[in-house]
């Protein structure tokens, strides 16, 4: 897939391409994508004026391998990898050129082009099936993101430091337990914990602080569960 740019000035502002293959067989799946663009433009609330947004604009890139593998009828395992980056756009943009985002009107003093390192993300994951019968299933999970340090290129409050996040990292496990009473009818359990690195606040956030502070806001770790019952009408 390839989208021409849609710049008034320069053929490549916004273009972007993409691909993606895949490959199955009877009982193993492969699936590889990637995508690329230049001059993308990210939302966000942080805007002086409530009904509109702000927006940075960004090259982008991102890749994604993920396979599944059925053992038996009854067991299967799931594994993945995916990375992330946005990077200083090729072309800074105007506010005047961008009008609104997404429906979303923009706010002029609130868009930047971003100035600083590359900041880039990866997350790897590895799940385990089990089906010992048609109304039992039990479903597990592990997942790890890996966060860079970055310097955002801009500064605190007129100083001449950079604003900086170091890197972090979240590792999360899951279990589902889901078992179908009849046609129209399932239960289910669900537990997750979720443990965040002891750097406290990082890139994980985007969180930043400059060389005069001397720690992160801590953010804690979580753990949930759920109960349910589903009906299908």
């Amino acid at each position: 897939m390839h989208a021409y740019g849609n710049g008034n000035t320069l053929a490549s502002q916004g273009h972007m391409n993409g691909l993606s293959l895949g490959y199955a067989a009877s009982d193993f799946k492969l699936r590889l994508a990637y995508t690329s663009q230049t001059d993308a433009i990210k939302e966000s609330v942080d805007s002086s004026v409530a009904s509109n947004v702000a927006a940075t604009a960004y090259n982008t890139k991102g890749w994604l391998i993920a396979g599944s593998y059925d053992i038996n009828q009854v067991w299967t395992i799931k594994a993945g990898n995916s990375h992330y980056q946005l990077s200083r756009p090729s072309d800074n943009l105007s506010a005047a050129s961008i009008p609104s985002v997404n429906g979303f009107v923009l706010d002029p003093a609130n868009f930047k082009n971003y100035q600083g390192s590359d900041i880039a993300a990866n997350l790897a994951w590895l799940g385990l099936n089990y089906k010992p019968t048609k109304a039992l299933g039990i479903y597990g999970g592990y997942y790890r993101a890996n966060y860079n340090p970055y310097n955002s290129g801009s500064t605190w409050s007129g100083s001449a430091a950079n604003l900086a996040t170091v890197a972090g990292q979240i590792n999360w496990t899951s279990l589902l337990i889901d078992y179908n009473i009849d046609e129209t009818k399932d239960s289910y359990l669900a537990l997750a914990n979720i443990a965040l690195n002891s750097t406290a606040n990082t890139a994980i956030t985007g969180a930043v602080k400059n060389s005069a502070a001397s720690a992160y806001s801590p953010i804690a770790s979580n753990r949930l569960i759920a109960v349910g019952l589903r009906y299908k009408f």
